[in-house]
């Protein structure tokens, strides 16, 4: 069976220096908190957590 969802990085949102990032890798979703290009805080979490533009976007098989 193929994955639901791609490995990647996909942005959750951006303001001034700080962006968040949701991170899916085999399987497993994470959020991470960068702000200027340091990473702040990082954090293994559901994909219910996610907001729906983001697992949109990382559907396998998505078109860009």
């Amino acid at each position: 069976m193929a994955p639901v969802y791609d490995n990647g990085c996909f942005v959750i949102s951006e303001a001034g220096e700080a962006t968040t990032w949701a991170v899916h890798h085999n399987g497993r979703w994470g959020i991470v908190y960068e702000c200027s290009g340091v990473q702040i805080l990082s954090a293994w979490v559901t994909e219910q957590d996610l907001p729906l533009h983001v697992l949109a976007e990382a559907l396998h098989g998505d078109e860009q």
